[in-house]
């Protein structure tokens, strides 16, 4: 009976989740390097697993509705005095300081996501007023990737792939972190729910009361 019911709830885990190997991040780039000697998180990237830079421009898209989670690891003052002051996603702010390196960071917020995620992205720095449109992605993000996640790229160029953690810095004085979790669709849902009703189903009939034995005549 238990194990009838377990089997019910892994079955609808495995539904849920068996298209999320390698996480819902997908990116394209036109080719993977080392972690440039001149970046200066070079040191702070490698202390999370993090080997490789990808080329730019990078482009990012989110496949399928997800859970969005965006932590600051660092900021600091770039030689010109360049202060990033907000992270901008699909028209949410989220506002940040001066912080020295620590992991995992400061969370910065989470959002639910889908779509083209690169257009929706941009900052602002403290030069800028907050009714300005923030910069785009494109012109000054650089993106990362752990070194046990490298074969998750495939292709000779532009290369892709999926990932559920990304790294990514804006213009050499900010560097943050993004993780994604699916957020099951609703035919999903229905078979999860599903899986937990029969589940269900199987344990009331388990403990279904016996019928009493017939007195003897």
């Amino acid at each position: 009976m238990f194990k009838a019911m377990v089997t019910g709830l892994a079955l609808a885990a495995g539904l849920a989740g068996a298209a999320w190997a390698e996480g819902p991040l997908s990116v394209t780039t036109p080719f993977d390097l080392g972690v440039s000697p001149t970046d200066p998180f070079k040191a702070d990237l490698a202390t999370l697993g993090v080997t490789s830079e990808l080329g730019t421009p990078t482009f990012v898209s989110v496949y399928q509705p997800a859970k969005l989670t965006f932590r600051l690891l660092e900021s600091n003052t770039g030689r010109a005095g360049l202060q990033i002051t907000t992270l901008v996603v699909d028209g949410v702010d989220y506002d940040f300081g001066l912080q020295d390196f620590t992991a995992p960071g400061l969370l910065l917020g989470t959002q639910t996501f889908s779509g083209d995620f690169t257009s929706l992205v941009g900052f602002r720095d403290a030069s800028m007023p907050a009714d300005v449109d923030p910069v785009p992605w494109p012109d000054a993000f650089q993106v990362y990737i752990r070194g046990s996640d490298v074969g998750n790229l495939s292709g000779i160029g532009p290369f892709i792939g999926d990932f559920d953690t990304l790294y990514f810095s804006i213009a050499g004085v900010a560097l943050f972190e993004v993780s994604a979790a699916a957020v099951p669709e609703p035919a999903t849902w229905a078979l999860m729910i599903g899986g937990f009703g029969l589940a269900g189903a199987r344990l009331r009939r388990g403990r279904a009361p016996r019928p009493a034995p017939a007195a003897a005549g």
